[in-house]
């Protein structure tokens, strides 16, 4: 599923284009019903501003974004995002999937101890454990995003102990197989990532289909 969770995407696919005004203009006025993606300035209502703020994502233009994290969170960020924190090594492999990791400005201890993995991260400052960060630590480094796993309760701490800040926090996991492709489809498109994205879905998509046709063509005894 390669749902793109940003509001404005009205359509539910998997990218804002002119379909998604087109299909907001159809909410509108009558003939579409209403989608979860398609309050694109999330102000609890569908309306021409809608149609406005998509049009202005399509063009680059937009000052904010509203996503619907993996915990069914929606979270608003300024755009643009120049600098991220990802806790734990699931977020951090994402963000350099992504390519993203000069605009990551810290990490979890967890990556440093894994450094052989990660030596183009080990000399970034550490805020804590990924299940614990410092949240002073977070601060100092003034990142515009904290991402972290999609764990409510630890989301919903880490967000009130960041909000005097204004810093937004994230809920993904990036290792779900049913959201993983959504997943980074969404924060390809937080970060200005997307032809990164892209290069890695194609990629994998290409062994997700070999899998399928060998395990499709073997007989049942050949299964252990």
């Amino acid at each position: 599923d390669d749902l793109l969770s940003i509001f404005g995407n009205a359509n539910m696919d998997e990218e804002i284009n002119e379909g998604d005004v087109a299909f907001t203009q159809g909410i509108i006025s009558g003939s579409n019903a209403p989608t979860k993606l398609a309050d694109a300035n999330y102000d609890g209502k569908i309306d021409a501003q809608d149609v406005d703020r998509i049009n202005e994502i399509i063009r680059g233009e937009e000052k904010e974004l509203t996503v619907a994290d993996s915990i069914d969170r929606n979270v608003t960020v300024k755009m643009p995002i120049n600098k991220l924190i990802a806790l734990g090594t699931y977020r951090n492999e994402a963000a350099k999937i992504l390519m993203a990791q000069d605009m990551m400005v810290g990490v979890s201890s967890d990556i440093k101890e894994a450094g052989y993995y990660y030596p183009d991260l080990a000399d970034k400052p550490a805020v804590g454990t990924w299940s614990a960060p410092d949240s002073e630590s977070i601060v100092k480094l003034h990142p515009d995003i904290v991402i972290t796993s999609a764990n409510l309760e630890r989301a919903t701490k880490l967000e009130e102990s960041l909000k005097p800040a204004n810093i937004a926090v994230i809920g993904l996991d990036f290792y779900r197989d049913n959201i993983l492709r959504s997943e980074i489809n969404t924060l390809g498109f937080l970060l200005n990532k997307n032809e990164q994205a892209d290069k890695y879905l194609q990629w994998r998509s290409n062994y997700d289909q070999s899998i399928k046709d060998y395990v499709a063509a073997l007989k049942e005894e050949d299964k252990p």
